[in-house]
């Protein structure tokens, strides 16, 4: 009975001793005014360019929708950038911050692996009306170099599609590897859900992604429409997708507010190839083509855009009617609906991006050209989502 009695206290007092580091691990970063956002952990994640991704936990207990922006990261003096975020009135939801740098800063890169302390200012304002609300300069102990391993996301399992005998849209070989029950090339599938139709008061609609590849429960999708609007890079001239802002954006804001928790641990860490061979031929990059990178979310380059798409009609996509509404939507219709330009991720000449025309040609931008959509692609285990 002893023995029965002195088990369960200890078994009391572990889980009340790992409550309270749970608690410790959770620093308050604004809370006022009906705000609340809190850290939850800093991952760092060092493949060939290093970045850091804040993962955090926000509460809007007011009435109106916030335009968060996480603004002049510094680390041990070094400034790196970071991106904005929104937050529906009444809402609880996971949030993400990616902080990088530009590439091949050898500066930059050392203090984003090694660097102790992060500095940066949580700007909120009211999303409709541009009204500040408040301000809050933050400070973030970073763990320390032989505590590396335990912040890095390296257990998380990447999907390799240089390696996948299927030929995922890294390699060559057919679009079509195969089939998963209902899910197979051609087809659509529905996960995540994000604001397509300007209509806060009915909620959030379920987004549609088009399959391109299947490769056992693995599918390889792409948004269905034009789903928002935004820059390919704001921050700097002649950026990659290494390190371009709407890279920050998919794998941190956008992920956390699309998906759920189950979403998310459905959607495959990629392997994502950025080399020459992806991009246009007709159209090279006079400042090359980054690193290859590591994503959750990104765009469609060239190579697999001619390969999974392969016609003009293919190409052309719907926008989606909170932004046609906005007039970003083509001129005329085209095959029955309204389309629209959006980015693919490869870079083109000095300061451009390439792109798809609302007529589905192939075409490119300047780089900080406002009215090109977005058509996020992933991999995904459709296993998981109930497929």
């Amino acid at each position: 009975m002893k023995r029965t009695i002195a088990f369960i206290l200890t078994l009391v007092m572990v889980i009340l001793c790992c409550a309270a580091v749970q608690a410790e691990t959770e620093k308050v970063m604004v809370n006022g005014n009906d705000i609340e956002i809190y850290l939850v952990r800093v991952d760092l994640l060092d493949y060939g360019s290093p970045s850091l991704n804040l993962v955090m936990r926000g509460v809007n207990n007011t009435d109106r929708k916030l335009y968060i922006r996480f603004a002049d990261p510094v680390i041990d003096g070094v400034e790196l950038y970071g991106y904005s975020q929104g937050l529906e009135p009444h809402e609880e939801a996971d949030l993400g911050c990616l902080i990088f740098s530009d590439e091949g800063d050898t500066k930059a890169y050392n203090v984003i692996r090694n660097g102790k302390k992060l500095t940066l200012e949580v700007k909120i304002s009211d999303s409709d009306t541009g009204d500040k609300i408040l301000t809050e300069t933050v400070s973030i102990d970073l763990p320390r170099k032989e505590k590396e391993e335990e912040k890095k996301t390296v257990n998380i399992p990447v999907y390799d599609t240089s390696k996948d005998s299927a030929g995922g849209p890294s390699s060559g070989g057919s679009s079509s590897s195969g089939s998963y029950h209902d899910v197979s090339p051609g087809k659509t599938i529905t996960f995540g859900h994000y604001d397509q139709d300007g209509n806060v008061s009915n909620g959030v609609e379920p987004i549609d992604w088009l399959v391109l590849d299947v490769s056992g429960s693995k599918a390889f999708v792409v948004c269905n429409c034009g789903l928002f609007n935004a820059k390919y890079t704001e921050h700097s001239k002649q950026q990659v997708w290494e390190n371009c802002d709407l890279r920050a954006t998919l794998n941190s804001s956008f992920l956390y507010e699309a998906f759920s928790q189950a979403e998310r641990d459905a959607i495959q860490l990629t392997y994502v190839d950025n080399s020459a061979a992806q991009g246009d031929p007709s159209a090279v990059s006079y400042r090359g083509y980054g690193n290859d990178t590591y994503d959750y979310l990104y765009l469609l380059s060239y190579a697999e855009l001619v390969r999974y798409l392969p016609t003009q009609n293919d190409r052309v996509v719907q926008i989606c009617k909170k932004f046609r509404d906005k007039g970003l939507g083509s001129p005329e219709y085209v095959l029955g609906m309204r389309t629209c330009n959006y980015w693919l991720r490869h870079p083109v000449f000095k300061n451009n991006a390439g792109g798809v025309t609302w007529s589905g040609t192939i075409e490119s931008a300047y780089m900080n050209f406002p009215s090109c959509m977005v058509r996020p692609c992933c991999w995904v285990d459709v296993s998981m989502l109930g497929y």
